[in-house]
């Protein structure tokens, strides 16, 4: 395999061998090509880590909003009425107030 070069990155590569930090060009490209490869295995991990982000906000939002109002499939409430929408709002409501209550304030 032949790889053509722009002046720039010509350059750079002489810049990085003048350094001394690497003995050949070769060496250079196996650490460029190792790197390369390290930041794909990065990326690709991070996508994944906000899939699964993503998947997990979704279910815990679901598990909240059926604790809330109940199990819903197909845009059908079954089992839920507003009454008992009502009920388990002013459930909620009074539970996580309740110590505003009994120290006497008013909500």
């Amino acid at each position: 395999m032949s790889i053509r070069l722009t002046p720039s990155q010509e350059q750079f590569i002489q810049s990085k061998l003048q350094s001394g930090k690497y003995r050949s060009a070769e060496e250079l490209l196996e650490t460029a090509l190792r790197l390369l490869d390290e930041n794909d295995h990065r990326a690709a991990a991070l996508t994944q880590w906000e899939h699964d982000s993503s998947h997990a906000s979704k279910e815990l939002a679901r598990s909240n909003f059926e604790r809330h109002f109940g199990a819903i499939d197909l845009d059908i409430p079954y089992d839920v009425t507003n009454e008992s929408i009502d009920a388990d709002l002013a459930n909620e409501y009074a539970s996580t107030h309740a110590a505003d209550y009994r120290n006497g304030e008013s909500v």
